[in-house]
C-alpha cells in the first residue's frame, strides 16, 4: 500500500487495523472467516481513530457514525448471529495489547 503511518502512530496503536488489511481477509468467495471476527477487527478501526485522533476529532465522530451503520447492517444480515456486548455497546477508545 505504500503509505507511511501518521506521526507516532505505532507508538500509540499497537494493534493497526484497516480497510485494506481487512480486504486481504477475504476468502476467494468474498467471505471473511466468521461475522465475529469481521466486527472485531471492524470495530478495531474504529478503537483506534478514536485513540489516535481522540473522541471528539471529526474523524472519530465518523468513526462512530460509521459504526453505528455497520452494526445496523450487520444485525440486519446476521440476525442469528450472537455479539458480544462489547460489540453492541458502540463504546471505543478502549484496546487491548
Amino acid at each position: 500500500d505504500g503509505e507511511a503511518a501518521p506521526p507516532n502512530y505505532a507508538e500509540i496503536i499497537k494493534r493497526p487495523m484497516d480497510i485494506s488489511t481487512i480486504e486481504h481477509g477475504v476468502d476467494e468467495k468474498g467471505r471473511y472467516p466468521t461475522v465475529t471476527e469481521f466486527t472485531r477487527d471492524f470495530r478495531l478501526i474504529r478503537d483506534n481513530c478514536v485513540r489516535y485522533h481522540g473522541r471528539e476529532s471529526e474523524l472519530s465522530v465518523l468513526a462512530f457514525s460509521t459504526w453505528r451503520r455497520f452494526m445496523e447492517v450487520a444485525r440486519a444480515a446476521f440476525p442469528e448471529q450472537v455479539l458480544s456486548p462489547a460489540d453492541l455497546e458502540g463504546r471505543g477508545g478502549e484496546q487491548g495489547g
